[in-house]
């Protein structure tokens, strides 16, 4: 039995047996990209899509942030960005392997951003570029985790618009880039809402994430995102939703997965991965899986974030002292109107 689908515009899919897709099936050609950056995700949210993080996202990820600094070192990459959801928990852990093994590391966070109702508005990848970056990014994230439980967080769509009465300046997230991570069923009018609102934000500063699991609709998902690209031109990166180093960690994965929904492997269903292809891919599969522009584009978005954990030391706080005292003059004006009050 032979399906077929046509694209909203009335034009037929191309024929797999006949035509190839641009960029996806074609080879780019060995050292077409000289140096590779890899954007490793995190997500807890719908069982329906694959979850992308170090296992700092608790009970997704099945690789430690050291195996996956190591994993992409041995590949040969030049940067590594690790987004565990809505927390920065495993970026030391990272940052001293990268640093051990000369690999640059993004430091980074994945924030499902909701409606003041709670409704799913975009799923976005906030990427530190600078320093001012890092400090927004982990602002936004007490904010979200102090609104909710312990174990939850809930990041609202104003949190980023500035229209939080205590931290407008978070508005359009000075210092981070925005990478949208479209959802699994997103449709060419979904997603181009998102992206508009991505757009509008972020000028700029903002991307369209094109996941490349490996399974029987991809080829429909990344058409989705190219017809958006094209439509508001915004770039494209790469991504293959990596939660494991290698393979060999699936079986780790599904344990996992069966231990946060409550079932046993064997009634796990959809709930599970569908392969053992998520995770950190060599670069030659890459240069296979994906076209050799959004391999550049990723690079480049990678030469932005400039931000380490090594520039961040202690700061002494400015003191708030009146108008021609000192600090100690000040100190030495509230003990003695203390010892009064006494």
């Amino acid at each position: 039995m032979q399906l077929h689908c046509q694209r909203p515009n009335g034009a037929d899919f191309p024929d797999k047996k006949t035509e190839s897709r641009p960029g996806i099936r074609q080879k780019t050609g060995q050292g077409a990209v000289r140096y590779w950056f890899y954007i490793q995700y995190a997500r807890t949210a719908s069982l329906r899509r694959a979850a992308r993080r170090a296992n700092f996202t608790f009970l997704v990820g099945a690789s430690q942030p050291e195996e996956l600094v190591e994993r992409a070192a041995a590949k040969l990459y030049s940067a590594l960005a690790l987004t565990d959801e809505c927390s920065v928990s495993g970026v030391v852990r990272a940052h001293l392997a990268a640093r051990e093994a000369s690999l640059h590391l993004i430091c980074g966070s994945e924030i499902l951003l909701t409606t003041q109702s709670g409704h799913p508005h975009a799923r976005i990848v906030f990427l530190a570029e600078n320093k001012l970056g890092w400090g927004n990014l982990c602002e936004c994230i007490t904010l979200a985790r102090r609104r909710a439980a312990k174990g939850t967080y809930s990041a609202l769509l104003t949190d980023v618009e500035g229209k939080n009465i205590q931290t407008p300046h978070l508005a359009g997230m000075p210092g981070c880039l925005a990478l949208l991570l479209p959802e699994p069923d997103a449709t060419v009018e979904s997603l181009f809402a998102q992206t508009m609102w991505l757009k509008t934000w972020f000028p700029g500063r903002a991307w369209i994430v094109a996941p490349r699991p490996l399974l029987m609709d991809d080829e429909l998902r990344l058409w989705v995102v190219e017809q958006v690209a094209d439509r508001t031109g915004l770039r494209i990166l790469a991504s293959s939703s990596p939660v494991m180093h290698t393979s060999k960690r699936k079986k780790v994965q599904d344990v996992l997965t069966t231990v946060r929904v409550g079932k046993t492997v064997a009634t796990a269903g959809f709930a599970l991965q569908a392969n053992a292809e998520s995770y950190l891919r060599g670069r030659a599969a890459l240069m296979n899986q994906v076209p050799a522009e959004w391999m550049k584009e990723t690079v480049r978005v990678a030469s932005l974030c400039t931000f380490s954990l090594e520039k961040l030391k202690y700061e002494y706080p400015r003191e708030v002292v009146p108008e021609g005292e000192t600090s100690a003059s000040h100190l030495r004006k509230l003990t003695y109107e203390g010892a009064q009050r006494r």
